[in-house]
């Protein structure tokens, strides 16, 4: 009996295994070991997409209101149970990379049932349950807890799978689908997709030990530590039914690939088959240097950008200040022309001391702003003996804080339970990115341009030397 890394009814962590016939491939159209494909999605087709889905789901677990007729979503199938890590659920991503999920199955072996990597699926939603769960949309059917009568999204039917999941004859490659982040980079955007790290090597204290450990067991599997060469770590986690459970982690560095996953607030990445795990190169701290290059800051925003505000990259500021609400701007923020990010304008924070908690400005929602989102970006340089709290109001009126913390370098920021300004900032000359996740938030207000979308705050009685720009939702 394989093990189940989380409770019975909720999506299982993602562990993954590699396909047999086709993940060693670069053409899909024809995989290797699959002589005759039935499409099963024809007369069918996508009639609603997967960031709809997100839109509508919640903590909680509730049914899918599908439209008149029935809703379906395409996807592509990035995990496999091939290599005996993933146990009945499967983790797909949109054609774009841009969202993924996990559908909970009541089926063994689905790589040997037409769910390989890289497969098209159509996804029928009528009748099904969605639920946010460790910070990812969790799709299934409606499980109840027979001990504590708890409803969570749960495994479908093996019975009613070919129902609900239809199998077509498209194809994507594998690099086609895999996102090439660094450990600094993830965020809640990236739980369930297919991504490799380069540069990487597991941290001191795991080499020489096996990849499941039996003496470091937490939930069925081992933990140990993914690390890069700024010091960024993630949790590597691997079950006893891995292929690769016995092997040894080795002295090296280089490349893994893998499954995003998360449980709480731990992101997990979870290798598929020993060859997801190439690491040839010598440790880190052993590699000569490279010749270093002339650095270069960050880019502007392409032409398609969307700002949180009008002219949120500074350059048009009787825009930007067309956007504030009736309290306007505080006398110590300015524009500042060419201190910005490549040479632009940005916003200017700079103050001894202010008496209190200040909204230094707030912008209400503007006709730019997208119906889906994942993410706020911006760019942050100089220093304070406190930080920045940012709200992002919802539709109710409500909102969302974000607290950036102490920051020295590039940072993911989730929303917390009220305002905060402890730590200090100091990127130490250079311009360093903020992103504030908003996974799994549906209803930030972006039609009402009456009402407040954007508020910047700063700590009481600090000193503040920021420059700010190139505010982009995405």
């Amino acid at each position: 009996m394989k093990t189940n890394f989380v409770k019975t009814g909720l999506f299982a962590l993602a562990l993954a295994g590699f396909i047999g016939g086709c993940s060693n491939s670069d053409d899909y159209d024809t995989p290797e070991g699959i002589d005759i494909c039935e499409d099963e999605s024809v007369g069918l087709q996508a009639n609603t997409s997967v960031a709809d889905v997100y839109a509508v789901a919640t903590a909680g677990a509730a049914e899918y209101e599908e439209g008149a007729d029935s809703d379906y979503v395409e996807a592509y199938i990035v995990s496999s149970d091939a290599g005996g890590n993933f146990f009945k659920t499967i983790s797909l991503q949109t054609a774009d990379g841009s969202r993924a999920f996990s559908i909970a199955v009541d089926v063994y072996n689905t790589y040997t049932k037409g769910f390989e990597v890289g497969r098209k699926v159509l996804v029928r939603m009528d009748d099904l349950h969605i639920q946010i769960v460790h910070s990812s949309l969790a799709v299934g059917q409606l499980y109840t807890n027979p001990s504590t009568g708890a409803q969570s999204v749960g495994r479908i039917a093996e019975g009613d799978l070919s129902e609900i999941m239809f199998k077509t004859c498209e194809y994507k490659s594998e690099e086609e689908l895999v996102q090439h982040l660094t450990i600094g980079q993830i965020n809640n955007s990236h739980i369930n997709k297919l991504i490799e790290f380069d540069n990487v090597e597991f941290v001191s204290a795991a080499v020489g030990k096996p990849y499941y450990d039996p003496t470091n067991v937490l939930g069925g599997a081992t933990n140990h530590l993914l690390t890069d060469a700024n010091g960024n770590t993630v949790i590597f986690r691997t079950g006893s039914f891995a292929t690769y459970a016995g092997d040894i982690i080795p002295n090296k560095s280089g490349k893994v690939r893998g499954i995003l996953t998360k449980f709480n607030s731990d992101f997990q990445f979870v290798a598929r088959i020993a060859s997801d795990i190439k690491l040839t190169e010598p440790r880190l701290a052993d590699q000569e240097p490279e010749d270093p290059e002339d650095p270069e800051g960050p880019e502007n925003p392409g032409p398609g950008a969307l700002f949180v505000f009008p002219s949120g990259d500074f350059e048009n500021y009787p825009a930007f200040i067309a956007s504030l609400n009736s309290f306007g701007i505080k006398a110590y923020a300015n524009q500042s022309a060419g201190t910005g990010v490549q040479g632009g304008a940005s916003m200017h924070i700079a103050t001894p001391s202010n008496a209190a908690n200040d909204f230094v400005f707030t912008t209400l929602a503007h006709s730019g702003l997208p119906a889906t989102y994942s993410q706020i970006t911006f760019w942050v340089k100089g220093t304070s003996a406190k930080s920045i709290s940012i709200n992002l109001y919802k539709n109710d009126g409500s909102y969302y804080p974000f607290n950036l913390q102490d920051v020295t370098g590039n940072k993911t920021v989730s929303p917390a339970a009220n305002n905060q300004y402890t730590g200090t900032i100091n990127t130490n000359g250079e311009w360093v990115k903020i992103t504030l996740d908003l996974a799994g938030i549906t209803d930030l207000n972006v039609t009402n341009v009456a009402n407040n979308f954007f508020a910047l705050k700063i700590g009481s009685v600090s000193a503040y030397d920021l420059h700010l720009d190139n505010f982009v939702i995405e």
